[in-house]
């Protein structure tokens, strides 16, 4: 028996999710939607989205990427944490993002442009939790643009700093 288009289409993208992971990088415009609340919208120069030009990424699609434990300290916490979240070069490559400059923006408008080249060079990622607790907006959370402070002392000063941006909302790449 012979299945139209429509399902044939639909079987495909029930096998799809099925699939424990998820190439790297995706296709364009070929994004799962969300199914959760949004942690992080992602816009500019990005080849794969799932909404009007944008990626809105929810827990599972960050997930999906992959996460990375990180060991480190920071100039707004006391001590060392583990901190689980996926690396920015991670997200670039799975979403297919150019340009030279990346514009975080937090919950309440703070924003701040960081250069294309910390990914490359210091390796920041995007902190989702805290020694195994989700971060809540009165964490900083949901979602915190850290650097690898314990790895390199020399990220201990006030430029990389304000590049930590905490309640991260959006993300453009220029």
């Amino acid at each position: 028996m012979a299945f139209d288009l429509s399902r044939r289409i639909a079987l495909l993208g029930l096998i799809a999710s099925a699939c424990p992971f998820a190439p790297l990088p995706a296709r364009a415009g070929t994004l799962p939607s969300p199914t959760g609340r949004i942690l992080l919208t992602v816009e500019g120069r990005i080849d794969n989205t799932n909404a009007d030009g944008r990626a809105e990424l929810d827990r599972a699609l960050l997930e999906r990427i992959g996460l990375v434990e990180v060991k480190t300290w920071t100039p707004f916490t006391e001590g060392q944490s583990t901190w689980r979240g996926v690396r920015l070069k991670d997200l670039m490559t799975y979403l297919g993002a150019k340009g030279t400059t990346i514009r975080a923006t937090a919950l309440d408008l703070y924003a701040i442009e960081l250069p294309v080249s910390d990914v490359i060079e210091h390796d920041p990622f995007i902190a989702l939790e805290q020694d195994g607790k989700a971060l809540r907006v009165r964490d900083k959370g949901p979602a915190w643009i850290l650097y690898p402070f314990a790895r390199d002392r020399s990220l201990d000063n006030e430029e990389i700093a304000g590049r930590c941006v905490w309640q991260l909302a959006t993300i453009t790449f220029q």
